[in-house]
C-alpha cells in the first residue's frame, strides 16, 4: 500500500524492479487510494476495519432477508462482529466481505438459474479472486463442486458454465500476466514450504471441527453453528452440500499436490459458513419457538460474545503497536525525503520486510514468506552474500549495480539475521573465498515448526573494501544508511 501510495503501479511488484505484482491487488488498491486521501496509518488502524465489519454486516443482512424471516434478518448484523473483529489485512476483507458477497450470489442462483444472478455469481467469484488466492481457489472449488452436482442431478448446466467463464475472465486480470511473464514458475516456492508441517488429518480434522472452533466465552455461540450446519444441509442443501464437499476436495488435493498452505488458508471460508449456520438456527428457532422470548437470549449471546471479539482486537500486541505514535519516524521521513518509490535498498531479510512497509521501497532481499514466488532468492542471497563478503570488489560493485542497489541499510537487527544460501552452493561460495558457516536455516522465521533448509550462512556486514565505495549518509545508534557513490573510493 505504501509504495502504490508513492507511486508504484499497483499491477508492479512493489518490492522488485521490473516485475509483475505477485499478489491480488483489490484490497492494496482500495486501502491505498483511502490513504492518500485520508493517511495511510488512519486508514489502516481505523477506517479499514471499520469498512470491512460495516460491509460485512451489510452483505450479511442481504442474505438473511432474502433467505430467512425478517426477525432473523433485524439480527443478522450482529453476527459478523461476534465471530470476528477484521484487521486491515486482505484476508479479513476476503473472510468477512467477498466470500458473504459469493454466498449471497450462490443463494440466488440456487433460488433462480438465470443469466442475471449467474452473472453476478460469476463477477463475486472474480472479485473474491482479485481480493486474495484463497478467492480463487476456495470459492472456484464450490462453484465447480456444485456444477458437477448439478450435472448428475441432470439439470442443465449452462448457467453454470456463463457463472464460470465470467469468473474466469475477471480472474484472468490478475493470473492472465503471472501465466505469460512466469508460466506459473516459482523459484520461490514458499506455497509448498510454508506450514509444510499441516498433514491431511490436520486439515480434516480443522474442517470437521470448525464449528466448535470458539474458545472461552464464545463456545456459546457453537450451540447455534452445530445445528445450524445440520439444518443447513437439509433446507439450503444446494448451497451447504457443495460449500462442504468443495472446500474438503480442495483441501484434500492441494495437500495432495505439496501446497499445504492453501489448505491451511481454506480456513478463510469458516467464518461465512459459521454465519450461515448461526443464521439457519436462528431462523429455525424463530420458526418453532416464541421469538419474543427467544430473542433477548440470542441478542444477549452475540452482543457479549462481540465485547469479547472487540476485547481481543484491542489488547492484541499488534493493534496496541499500531496505535502508538512509531518509534522510526525520524527514519522513515528521511527515506521519504531522500529517495522515491523506485530506489532499492539492500539489508537483511528480516529489515528489508521492515524498510518495506514503513516506506514503500524496493529491496533485494525480502523475507521468502512474504516475497514474490516468481523472484529467485536463493540466487539473489547468493550473489549478495558475494557483493558483501567477497573479496573482488568490482564484483561487489557490478552486483550492486545489478539489483540497482542505491542505498545499503544497516542496523541492530541485521547483525543477527544472515543471508543464508542452500547448500548447493557451498561451492560457489568457497571459490569467492567465502567461508560456509553450515547450518539448517529457518524458511518461514515466524513458524516454530517452519521447514530448515541445510545452508551457507552468511553473516550479513560490509565489507571493509566495499566500504570504501560507500557513504555514510545516515546515522542513528545502531542504525545506518550507506549510499552507493559511483563506485569511486571515499
Amino acid at each position: 500500500m505504501q509504495a502504490i501510495i508513492f507511486g508504484n503501479p499497483p499491477f508492479r511488484d512493489p518490492t522488485n524492479v521490473g516485475e509483475y505484482a505477485f499478489y491480488p491487488w483489490l484490497y492494496h488498491l482500495t486501502v491505498a487510494f483511502l490513504g492518500k486521501i485520508l493517511g495511510i496509518f488512519f486508514v489502516v488502524t481505523k477506517v479499514a476495519p471499520i469498512l470491512i465489519l460495516a460491509l460485512s454486516m451489510f452483505v450479511l443482512y442481504k442474505i438473511a432477508g432474502e433467505n430467512f424471516n425478517h426477525r432473523v434478518a433485524m439480527v443478522s448484523v450482529l453476527i459478523p462482529l461476534a465471530l470476528k473483529f477484521p484487521e486491515a489485512h486482505p484476508g479479513a476483507l476476503l473472510s468477512m466481505v467477498m466470500i458473504p458477497l459469493f454466498y449471497l450470489a450462490l443463494f440466488r442462483f440456487s433460488r433462480d438459474r438465470d443469466i442475471k444472478n449467474s452473472i453476478f455469481l460469476g463477477i463475486s467469484w472474480g472479485l473474491a479472486g482479485l481480493t486474495h488466492v484463497l478467492g480463487t481457489f476456495g470459492a472456484g472449488a464450490i462453484l465447480l463442486t456444485k456444477t458437477v452436482m448439478d450435472k448428475i442431478k441432470r439439470m442443465k448446466i449452462e448457467y453454470n458454465t456463463v457463472a464460470i467463464a465470467i469468473g474466469v475472465a475477471i480472474l484472468l486480470l490478475f493470473w492472465g500476466p503471472l501465466l505469460v511473464m512466469y508460466h506459473a514458475e516459482t523459484p520461490n516456492p514458499y506455497q509448498e514450504l510454508v506450514m509444510r508441517h499441516f498433514t491431511l488429518p490436520e486439515f480434516i480434522i480443522s474442517f470437521l471441527t470448525f464449528s466448535l472452533s470458539f474458545s472461552g466465552l464464545k463456545i456459546l455461540l457453537g450451540m447455534l453453528t452445530i445445528p445450524g450446519i445440520i439444518l443447513g444441509l437439509i433446507r439450503d442443501r444446494d448451497v451447504f452440500l457443495p460449500s462442504l464437499l468443495g472446500i474438503l476436495g480442495a483441501g484434500v488435493l492441494f495437500i495432495v499436490l505439496g501446497d499445504n498452505l492453501v489448505a491451511y488458508k481454506l480456513s478463510s471460508y469458516y467464518f461465512t459458513l459459521n454465519a450461515l449456520a448461526i443464521l439457519e438456527s436462528l431462523n429455525w428457532l424463530s420458526e418453532n419457538l416464541k421469538w419474543s422470548k427467544i430473542m433477548p437470549s440470542v441478542v444477549i449471546i452475540l452482543m457479549g460474545t462481540s465485547a469479547i471479539t472487540v476485547g481481543d482486537y484491542a489488547n492484541s500486541p499488534w493493534t496496541v503497536i499500531g496505535f502508538k505514535d512509531p518509534w522510526y519516524n525520524d527514519l522513515r521521513y528521511w527515506i521519504l525525503d531522500n529517495s522515491d518509490v523506485n530506489t532499492v535498498f539492500l539489508s537483511s531479510y528480516e529489515s528489508s520486510f521492515f524498510l518495506f512497509s514503513i516506506s514503500g521501497r524496493k529491496t533485494v532481499l525480502f523475507r521468502r514468506t512474504h516475497a514474490s514466488p516468481f523472484v529467485d532468492y536463493d540466487k539473489r542471497s547468493l550473489d549478495i552474500a558475494i557483493a558483501l563478503a567477497g573479496n573482488d570488489t568490482k564484483e561487489s560493485l557490478r552486483i550492486l549495480r545489478k539489483y540497482n542497489v542505491t542505498y545499503i541499510y544497516i542496523d541492530s537487527f541485521t547483525k543477527r539475521d544472515p543471508i543464508w544460501v542452500p547448500y548447493k552452493y557451498s561451492n560457489i561460495l568457497m571459490e569467492k573465498g567465502i567461508e560456509c558457516r553450515v547450518g539448517y536455516a529457518m524458511y518461514d522465521p515466524a513458524d516454530p515448526k517452519s521447514v530448515k533448509i541445510k545452508a551457507c550462512l552468511i553473516e550479513f556486514k560490509i565489507n571493509p573494501r566495499l566500504k570504501r565505495m560507500l557513504k555514510l549518509v545516515y546515522s542513528n545508534g545502531e542504525t545506518k544508511i550507506y549510499k552507493l557513490i559511483n563506485g569511486q573510493d571515499n
